[in-house]
């Protein structure tokens, strides 16, 4: 499945903090693609990048380095054992001497492959037409937009509320919606800075001159 998403896309889907992605990004326990846009450099997730940091976010501590290189060569598929790590089947073993630690991943990965799903089905149900709300993003069929609901997602509304309000979204339509809502908006460009001309106050030759006819 070679599928490409933003760091916020990523961050939402997998839902873990977009603050944890940037640091894990900075450290390298995450490597995921980099491409130009203009000047600027993003960075690509596929699913595995994903996993692999839905897995991590969720360990009950820090791991040392080496352990996250090994248990990111296992997700990604490249191997089957990495360091004291080894991969069985959905589940991933650490053994040391006569202790194994097994983490469990078939929970986290069938709820990391839904929501990829429902991101997918939400993403083609949202369009932009110039005559409808002034071109603003809105569910097909209807002009709900697309931030109004995730706004009221964010703000903790309960689904039931929502479902009552908009009884014309489905609820695919809402779990997208709820996934969107954990993407924090782009800030906007930056007014320009107020620029002050200081002006010379007239001087009593220059108001006699004026004066003149």
């Amino acid at each position: 499945m070679d599928l490409q998403f933003s760091l916020k896309e990523a961050a939402a889907i997998a839902d873990v903090p977009e603050p944890f992605v940037r640091k894990a990004i900075v450290q390298k326990a995450v490597r995921p693609r980099r491409v130009s846009v203009g000047r600027a450099v993003r960075h690509r997730f596929d699913v595995n990048d994903m996993l692999f940091l839905k897995v991590i976010s969720e360990f009950p501590f820090d791991l040392p380095r080496r352990d996250k290189d090994a248990l990111r060569s296992l997700v990604q598929g490249r191997q089957t054992h990495a360091g004291k790590w080894s991969k069985a089947k959905t589940d991933f073993v650490a053994r040391n001497g006569d202790l194994a630690v097994v983490v469990e991943c078939k929970n986290v990965r069938s709820r990391l492959l839904r929501d990829l799903a429902t991101y997918r089905r939400g993403v083609k149900r949202i369009v932009s037409d110039p005559e409808i709300m002034a071109g603003e993003p809105v569910f097909a069929g209807t002009r709900i937009p697309l931030a109004h609901i995730s706004g009221l997602f964010a703000k903790g509304v309960r689904r039931e509320e929502i479902v009552e309000d908009y009884p014309a979204l489905s609820r695919a339509d809402l779990d997208f919606a709820a996934i969107h809502s954990k993407m924090k908006r782009n800030p906007g460009r930056p007014p320009k800075p107020l620029r002050f001309v200081r002006r010379p106050l007239p001087t009593k030759r220059s108001k006699a001159r004026s004066k003149r006819p």
